[in-house]
């Protein structure tokens, strides 16, 4: 599912709509069309750093995960792997490569990138269960993201007119998921039962097919 286009989007078509319709009025000599320019090194890099950004690095059963999921559920968990290798073997956390570096038998980067896809699996297969419940879910990460920046325009205007605004003034990425991935959960217990639920998802978590892409070892958070 593609992402909605931003509001920015429809406003350059409508000029570039008139552009064209002024440039071919009877009677208008046509004017030639400027050389093709070649992208910019920084527009190119930007182009490959979101390209690289909505690349598959992981399937859970049917759902897949991009980098940028990876990455966001990645950042919650690396104050506690940096905790674990400096209490564990006194490690500089600080210190160049120590996300590579072997420390006993574990590497931090290794650590931090399995807990991720651990979590990564309990939150794609709760969101596989409400779509076959029938309840909305946030399986289109791109999708997720773009209702979180509708709702934080929503939230900027409503704030500039002065009215009553419960919640943060804005959401983050990590705010949002939290926020919607709670609802969700709370109506995936009401439809399947709340004393059922906790096994049904351990079950489906045993039994999930999980893929780790080599693309997952260059992912940061």
């Amino acid at each position: 599912m593609r992402v909605p286009w931003r509001l920015a989007v429809p406003v350059a078509l409508a000029v570039a709509g008139a552009a064209f319709a002024f440039a071919f009025l009877p009677g208008r000599p046509a004017v030639p069309s400027p050389a093709p320019r070649s992208p910019s090194p920084s527009a190119s890099a930007s182009a490959s750093a979101s390209a690289a950004a909505w690349r598959t690095v992981a399937e859970i059963d049917t759902a897949p995960v991009t980098a940028a999921e990876f990455s966001a559920r990645m950042a919650e968990h690396r104050a506690a792997v940096a905790r674990h290798f400096h209490a564990t073997y006194g490690a500089d956390v600080n210190a160049p490569g120590f996300w590579t570096r072997r420390h006993g038998a574990e590497v931090p980067g290794e650590v931090l990138r399995r807990r991720t896809l651990e979590t990564l699996t309990r939150v794609k297969v709760q969101q596989l269960m409400a779509r076959e419940a029938g309840l909305p879910s946030d399986l289109d990460y791109p999708a997720f993201l773009a209702r979180m920046a509708a709702e934080n325009q929503d939230r900027g205007r409503r704030l500039s007119r002065g009215e009553p605004l419960y919640g943060p003034q804005q959401y983050t990425e990590r705010t949002y998921f939290a926020h919607s991935f709670g609802r969700m959960v709370l109506a995936l217990r009401g439809v399947l039962g709340e004393d059922r639920y906790p096994s049904l998802v351990e079950a489906r978590v045993a039994r999930a097919k999980v893929t780790l892409r080599e693309e997952a070892s260059s992912v940061t958070g």
